[in-house]
């Protein structure tokens, strides 16, 4: 009898089964938030009274929801959180965004209330103390109509001649905290491929490190903030063009020009990183979010 020395594989358990895998994931999550801006230190911008109350806010949101999904819902919240950060630490430990670029995750405060998971900092090369900034909200839904509101979110923001606020913001170098507005940015992929990087991202070996390095999700991050950096470029300036009012002409002048600027920036690491961001196209333009997104902003006002 000839079993030709070959082992027996089991396939591993789907995460929703697995609930220590899940408990380990969220440790890594925990981990890789070291970095995440503490509400508490901001008490030179705020007063502690406010930094308790907006603690107690996120509180009682995280209670009502707790109270209100079943544990399927749960589960899939979990798997969210450890998605969206495994997206922002892959971003920004792998420098696809080139020297002087910063991937940071956002509060927890700015996660639930802004809808922003990390934050995108370029630092000037004549200035250092100068940088554009970028809020990034990740998902994988796109089977409801998330992507829609999320889309439409910012473009009422626009609207209104706001960007989207970090209320708890740390400078990455300086350590400096402010409020900042800037412009916001949708990014994600198919369920299928956050389970594969998430997978990836929680097995630490020297293969899934080289595997992370040049993971089609960076040129996947490219290719949608490309087009939806335009998209809402062109958004604001046809409302610069089309508005009378001397106060809102000078807002949708700023947030025209914080688009413009970021599209130009991501266009550079594009042509940077063609090569690798092409080898990837064929599997991105078959992904659901970027078929999504690019249907949601091709071509519309």
């Amino acid at each position: 009898m000839n079993f030709d020395n070959k082992p027996i594989s089991f396939a591993p358990k789907p995460l929703e089964e697995n609930p220590e895998k899940i408990e380990y994931l969220l440790l890594k999550v925990e981990f890789a938030k070291r970095n995440q801006p503490k509400m508490s230190n901001f008490k030179d911008i705020y007063t502690e009274e406010e930094i308790e109350q907006d603690k107690q806010k996120i509180k009682k949101y995280q209670d009502k929801w707790s109270e209100e999904k079943d544990a399927h819902d749960n589960f899939r919240q979990k798997k969210s959180d450890i998605y969206e950060v495994a997206v922002v630490d892959v971003l920004g430990e792998n420098g696809i965004f080139g020297e002087g670029g910063e991937v940071i995750p956002a509060s927890r405060y700015d996660d639930i209330f802004s809808g922003i998971d990390g934050v995108l900092v370029q630092r000037s090369e004549e200035d250092d103390s100068q940088y554009l900034g970028l809020n990034m909200d990740v998902t994988f839904s796109s089977t409801d109509n998330t992507l829609e509101k999320k889309i439409e979110s910012i473009k009422q923001s626009i609207r209104v001649g706001v960007l989207p606020t970090l209320k708890y913001f740390q400078d990455p170098k300086t350590k400096e905290h402010k409020k900042i507005s800037l412009p916001k940015i949708i990014i994600g992929s198919s369920e299928n491929s956050a389970d594969g990087l998430i997978k990836l991202w929680g097995e630490t070996n020297k293969d899934n490190s080289e595997a992370l390095k040049n993971h089609p999700i960076q040129s996947q991050v490219i290719m949608e903030g490309l087009i939806e950096l335009i998209y809402f470029y062109n958004f604001s300036k046809n409302l610069l063009e089309n508005t009378q009012k001397e106060d809102m002409k000078e807002k949708y002048s700023d947030i025209c020009y914080k688009y413009g600027q970021m599209y130009n920036y991501f266009h550079s690491i594009y042509e940077s990183k063609k090569d690798l961001i092409e080898s990837h196209y064929d599997g991105i333009s078959k992904d659901i979010v970027y078929k999504k997104l690019l249907s949601l902003t091709k071509g519309k006002i």
